[in-house]
């Protein structure tokens, strides 16, 4: 079996995944839990599409494919990174924006030295 299709097929249900989450985030309320799931559920499957169509791409390149199935796997390639680009900068309910800063704030707290309690003598 080939292994471009292999992995094309592993993809596939991430790219599906991708795209529900995609259309329920539109649809949900901002604030919401829903709607906090669902933007970290986006953030984690953001490159499947591009990934999957440069994947596709490659091998219609490399078979030898008409022009029709090239120019539907560079489409898919120029909407996955546009998507990526223009719907994922948003930080609303987006738990992956700032996370280096709140890391970082709670690492200090934790490594802090431990000093006596209050009125211990």
């Amino acid at each position: 079996m080939d292994p471009v299709l292999i992995v094309q097929c592993v993809l596939l249900p991430v790219v599906v995944i991708d795209l529900m989450a995609n259309i329920l985030h539109t649809r949900s309320v901002p604030g919401s839990h829903r709607r906090y799931v669902l933007a970290s559920v986006r953030a984690v499957t953001v490159l499947a599409v591009p990934v999957w169509a440069l994947i596709g791409l490659a091998d219609d390149l490399a078979g030898g494919a008409g022009p029709w199935s090239l120019g539907l796997d560079a489409a898919l390639l120029i909407m996955g990174l546009w998507v990526a680009k223009t719907f994922y900068d948003r930080g609303d309910d987006n738990w992956f924006k700032g996370f280096g800063r709140r890391f970082r704030r709670r690492w200090r707290t934790f490594m802090a030295p431990r000093g006596l309690a209050r009125g211990a003598a």
